[in-house]
């Protein structure tokens, strides 16, 4: 398992943020700004190349602009990444980013929510069948929004936390299907790399939290 830190470092400049890369929400509940929070975190993200928006990452994006253009579908050639939250509910967004916002105002919420993740994920991960089956469960979702093209071959999300790299065939062709993992405490970072495109993939920083090894 590589070292986020270092990792970023090494890779600077070829590096994709696959959602979650940030967390204000929490610090603000601390009484933290969003112009301290970017100051104090810039030495992590300031390494992507590129950035796609996840369910953490909304709010503090609409204020700020980055080096990087902000975008909810990354295509590059035979890659499509999304954070993959997107894939998890087949209710309206604003319904989601509705409970998002309840979680933002309650710090209990967030420390439920926190204690569950960790708890879940100690015991729980996706390898063999399992993984496979994750896998094909996000190629369905991914080609049911419309969203597989001929170039497309790689499929990269995150959002929850559980790493898998998996090859599969579907509707005939062969595709390769991953979930970055996370940075977090007790979890799996798992930098994705695609060579034809010379960039890396990573999901869920969630950086400067106090759940986050980034800090």
């Amino acid at each position: 398992m590589a070292n986020p830190e270092k990792f970023l470092k090494k890779y600077s400049g070829k590096i994709v943020g696959v959602g979650d890369i940030f967390d204000h929400h929490r610090t603000s509940i601390v009484g933290e700004s969003q112009e301290l929070y970017l100051q104090r975190t810039e030495k992590y993200w300031k390494h992507l190349s590129d950035f796609i928006v996840g369910n953490h990452d909304a709010e503090i994006l609409a204020d700020y602009c980055f080096q990087f253009n902000p975008v909810r579908i990354y295509r590059n050639g035979p890659v499509l990444a999304l954070h993959g939250h997107q894939l998890k509910f087949s209710f309206n967004q604003a319904q989601i980013m509705k409970y998002e916002k309840m979680r933002y105002e309650s710090r209990l919420l967030w420390d439920v929510e926190e204690w569950f993740c960790k708890t879940f994920h100690k015991y729980f991960r996706l390898k063999g069948k399992k993984a496979y089956a994750q896998a094909l469960v996000t190629i369905e979702e991914v080609d049911c929004r419309g969203l597989l093209d001929d170039k497309v071959d790689t499929i990269i999300t995150g959002h929850t936390h559980l790493p898998f790299d998996v090859k599969l065939n579907y509707k005939g062709k062969k595709y390769r299907v991953v979930n970055c993992g996370s940075s977090l405490h007790g979890k799996v970072f798992k930098p994705v790399y695609v060579r034809r495109i010379d960039r890396w993939f990573v999901s869920d920083l969630h950086l400067g939290t106090a759940k986050s090894e980034l800090n």
